[in-house]
């Protein structure tokens, strides 16, 4: 009787290295790691998976349509270009968001004052800066949306923490309202 016939496939090819020495444990072994599907048609499996984890962002994206903001920045001593950059590139970095001039769905103006002096309550009592932001969000037509005062030390941190609340405050909600629902 075939020692394949009697432990099985998987184990017969190890079996058949011990029954008949002659092949040895390393062509038995080899038999055994062969596959009956080609070569050339494994090749196939990785680029499928590639196709698909490619496809999961822009299934995301597509449901979501873009929200168009239009920014205008203020500050009072002068940095009004680097202000603006920085919103810019904070609101950029948000999904489903586009800063641009044309047909703006918002629009976002921020006049920042000076840094103003603060006095921190350290036991070496520094002296500390803050810039004071107002924003206020409006439609293209004049409605206003939102208005707030965000505090900051620097600029980039201003415009950083503006970008997150006007995303949770203004932006989340209009992103669930142009969401359809799926309950019939």
């Amino acid at each position: 009787m075939d020692a394949r016939c009697v432990l099985g496939t998987g184990v017969g090819y190890l079996a058949d290295a011990v029954v008949a020495p002659r092949r040895g444990f390393t062509s038995a072994f080899l038999n055994m790691m062969t596959s009956t599907i080609p070569a050339h048609k494994l090749h196939i499996i990785p680029f499928v998976a590639s196709l698909l984890i490619c496809s999961f962002p822009w299934n995301l994206s597509a449901d979501s349509p873009q929200i168009r903001v239009s920014i205008q920045a203020r500050v009072h001593n002068g940095d009004d270009a680097r202000m603006l950059s920085a919103l810019s590139h904070e609101f950029r970095n948000l999904d489903g968001v586009s800063v641009t001039d044309t047909q703006p769905a918002l629009k976002i103006y921020c006049d920042v004052n000076y840094p103003l002096p603060v006095q921190s309550k350290t036991m070496f009592q520094i002296m500390a800066s803050l810039y004071a932001a107002s924003v206020t969000i409006i439609t293209p037509d004049g409605r206003l949306i939102a208005h707030f005062v965000q505090t900051s030390s620097t600029l980039d941190q201003l415009a950083q923490e503006i970008t997150i609340r006007v995303d949770g405050g203004v932006f989340e909600p209009m992103r669930r309202s142009a969401k359809p629902s799926s309950s019939p």
